[in-house]
């Protein structure tokens, strides 16, 4: 099956016909929900089969499958306040999408699409708001093929008729793909096209394509790929193209695409060309990244179309359990809408504070594989095993308040059961769903893993295995999120919670294990513990002996009848720069074994270096002196003269746009950033570059939820400091004292003084001058003499 779409009652499926065409296949909507036969009784039952909005009533399992006339009367019974809620009986997926009932209840194979890569060109006089509404004309279009095929069309004339057929050209054009790829498209591209097309009178299924934003995919995808912070300054398809392939788009201003298209000749040749290179960019990107690839594993995986709603965990980790739990007889309960009152806060993962900073020489480094996953299947861990009613200890509201005084009363685990270190209880007389779910993920990850080694790296066949073994990878990985976000159906906090107490746990005891054979625990972060002081024959001797039997005597205390944690001696960092938690850089004497050479690059955590809203001086300091600490012998003088060379070419060298330039998301709609009144009565001030995107927009700028803005400090001697949009640099107009002593040495100052500590490095930082007040006028003299009597000497 290539796609599929919920068509009035049916769901009309697009599969792949045995000579390699489409074909289309309706089969009935099923609009269903589940009820737990020991909730139903004979009465209920009796009700539910003579309402006539209920076509059918089936015994599966455990179960009653209800089977409506439509998806409204549905929704309206089984949502809050309708008929089971008010009889208390709980619905179970009765919110489930009639798509995704298709999927979950057939054997359905998810084939890889027919791509094609787009881009738009739309009349540049109207505001953007007023292009994706569908105001703007659509000047030209442009479709590259996963082959490098080229195609475009441009406008021939400023008329209805015209823009009808140029587009009538595109759709046709588009009827050899399945899935269409644009950057930015959900956000532009898509939303232009429907509604032009809708302003124009033309009637197109949409449903008939996978739409899937590559901007969104490749933000999801780039956060743990991307080496720096460089490559995370800007998500535009220049910066990214730059960062990722070394080229950029044409040198052709978006903004002149009216002027440019009227010109016509040359100049309307030129856009076009521009448009085609914009697209063949995402066709190059995908080549390098192999994200929309690694996309489509995932899909394929969990029976979920590779569209941009695809790309969100919560949906391809829903497919993948939904089909399971069916073979399991197991179902979950109804979720219609996200309750900002049902969301409960619980505790995360342990990160220790480092025990020691600075630099640090032979760091040994262990880590739990897959920490989250192996503990869910070592506790049996899922919605269905959980035993809320089951308790460890006496809860404090339950006593009198004269024995208030009294210990706690505490209760040993039941028979069949293991318990949390949160003291949630899971039966352990069957396998939950979500562990099931995960042993097929890591089995098969692995199956993947030895069929990857055994080709060639960098053939098609090596491609497909590290694609398929990553997919899995990604899945089971998601699982444990699912538990505890509040948009998921398995949405359980204290199960989530369960989870990092129990990973909390493992990981201070293996610290405490090493510090009492007098090794130095130095730090430890959700699965990984640092240890120095120890050889690296005697640290892998440790590791072994953890796994062989500090855990099983761990987990034997807890009842667990499974167990699936394995410590790894992952690394050694042969020095380490320790600024703080979450924040160190370090390179490499061996990784699993292998020794490092010359080419190893370090290992950067938490620095400003990886971070993309950091000025990219700022990134270059921080980076060249992390890079002589790791690995060259300078002494504290030289470093001084470092930072005094640097500090000299920020305060008086000429520097680039690129070199001053700030860049910071927006995350959520301007109109919810409000304004506090403060104690002196006045308005609180909004950041620097939430002022800027206002003014933008007032300008008649589209900025959305997502959108990076790119700004300059003009003046930070004025309160609010005065920024400018990057489009009005002129080479001087910006802050310089400010970039120094705010922006550019303070990451770097940070590291010299966790290594260095003292006074030394601050004296370096103040940079702008102080201001002269000007001296108050003196005051004149007044005679204080009475009757002609005269003032003693000193006191005139």
């Amino acid at each position: 099956m290539v796609n599929a779409a919920w068509v009035n009652d049916d769901i009309v499926v697009l599969h792949r016909t045995g000579e390699g065409g489409l074909a289309a296949k309706k089969f009935p909507a099923q609009y269903t929900c589940y009820l737990r036969a020991s909730d139903v009784s004979n009465e209920d039952l009796r009700k539910l089969r003579d309402w006539k909005h209920i076509k059918a009533l089936k015994r599966e399992g455990s179960w009653w499958r209800l089977t409506w006339a439509n998806w409204k009367v549905l929704r309206k019974a089984c949502e809050k306040g309708g008929l089971f809620d008010r009889a208390d009986i709980p619905t179970f997926e009765a919110d489930l999408h009639p798509v995704r009932r298709f999927f979950t209840d057939n054997p359905i194979v998810i084939a890889r699409p027919k791509r094609a890569y787009i881009d738009l060109e739309t009349d540049s006089r109207k505001p953007i708001a007023q292009t994706i509404d569908g105001r703007s004309r659509i000047l030209c279009w442009s479709i590259v093929n996963e082959h490098g095929e080229k195609i475009a069309g441009v406008l021939e004339e400023d008329t209805d008729e015209a823009e009808r057929e140029l587009l009538e050209d595109f759709w046709y054009e588009l009827k050899s793909y399945e899935q269409v790829i644009a950057w930015g498209g959900d956000d532009f591209d898509f939303e232009v096209l429907k509604r032009r097309c809708w302003r124009l009178g033309m009637e197109v299924n949409l449903k008939r394509w996978l739409w899937l934003d590559h901007l969104t995919l490749f933000r999801r995808m780039n956060m743990s790929a991307s080496e720096s912070g460089d490559e995370k300054q800007s998500m535009a398809l220049d910066s990214v193209s730059h960062a990722i392939l070394g080229v950029g788009k044409a040198p052709v201003d978006a903004a002149l695409s009216w002027e440019y298209w009227a010109a016509g000749g040359a100049k309307r040749e030129e856009l076009v060309r521009y448009c085609v290179r914009d697209t063949n960019l995402m066709r190059l990107i995908e080549e390098k990244t192999g994200f929309i690839d690694l996309h489509q594993k995932v899909c394929e995986v969990c029976t979920t179309l590779p569209d941009s709603r695809g790309v969100n965990p919560t949906n391809f980790v829903e497919g993948y359990l939904l089909k399971l739990a069916r073979e399991r007889d197991v179902h979950f309960k109804s979720k219609f809408s996200f309750d900002r009152n049902d969301i409960d806060q619980f505790e995360g993962a342990y990160v220790m504070e480092p025990a020691r900073t600075g630099l640090i020489e032979n760091v040994h480094v262990c880590d739990f594989a897959s920490l989250y996953p192996s503990i869910i299947i070592t506790w049996n861990i899922s919605p269905e095993t959980y035993r809320p009613d089951i308790k460890l200890r006496e809860s404090a509201g339950s006593r009198p308040s004269y024995l208030s005084h009294l210990p706690l009363k505490e209760y040993p685990i039941p028979e069949g059961h293991c318990a949390a270190l949160n003291d949630a209880v899971f039966t352990t007389e069957f396998t939950g769903v979500l562990p099931e779910a995960l042993i097929r993920l890591l089995e098969l990850r692995s199956v993947w893993k030895e069929k990857k080694n055994a080709e060639a790296p960098g053939t098609d066949k090596w491609k497909e295995a590290d694609r398929r073994s990553s997919g899995y990878k990604i899945v089971a990985n998601s699982c444990y999120g699912v538990m505890g976000s509040p948009f998921s159906r398995f949405y359980e906090p204290a199960i989530a919670e369960a989870v990092t107490v129990s990973g909390q746990w493992l990981l201070k005891k293996t610290i405490a294990a090493a510090e009492d054979r007098g090794y130095e625990g130095l730090y430890g972060d959700t699965d990984s513990c640092f240890i120095a002081n120890v050889s690296r024959e005697a640290f892998s001797a440790f590791v072994d002996w953890c796994n062989k039997e500090l855990y099983p005597n761990l987990l034997n205390e807890r009842r667990c009848m499974r167990n699936a944690i394995k410590l790894s001696y992952e690394k050694q960092f042969r020095r380490m720069i320790m600024v703080g938690k979450k924040r160190y850089a370090a390179s490499f004497a061996h990784y699993e074994g292998k020794d490092a050479t010359a080419d190893s690059k370090p290992e950067i955590k938490g620095l400003e270096y990886k971070r993309g809203d950091t000025l990219r001086l700022a990134r270059q300091f921080q980076h060249q002196v992390v890079s002589k600490l790791l690995y060259e012998d300078l002494d504290q003088e030289q470093y001084t003269a470092l930072v005094g060379q640097w500090r000299q070419r920020i305060l008086e060298h000429e520097l680039e746009l690129e070199d001053v330039v700030m860049s910071k998301r927006i995350s959520k709609p301007l109109d919810e950033y409000k304004q506090r009144l403060k104690k002196d009565n006045t308005l609180s001030s909004r950041p620097a570059h939430v002022e800027l995107a206002i003014e933008l927009n007032k300008k008649g700028a589209d900025i959305r939820p997502g959108q990076r803005i790119r700004y300059i400090v003009a003046d930070a001697s004025v309160s609010p400091m005065k920024v400018i949009s990057d489009k009005d640099f002129d080479g001087n107009n910006f802050d310089r004292f400010y970039m120094w002593e705010n922006l550019v040495y303070p990451p770097t100052q940070r590291v010299l003084e966790a290594v260095y500590p003292g006074k030394h490095w601050n004296s370096l930082l103040k940079a702008r001058p102080r201001k002269t007040r000007a001296r108050a006028p003196a005051k004149p003299k007044v005679d204080l003499r009475k009757n002609g009597s005269v003032l003693l000497p000193g006191f005139e």
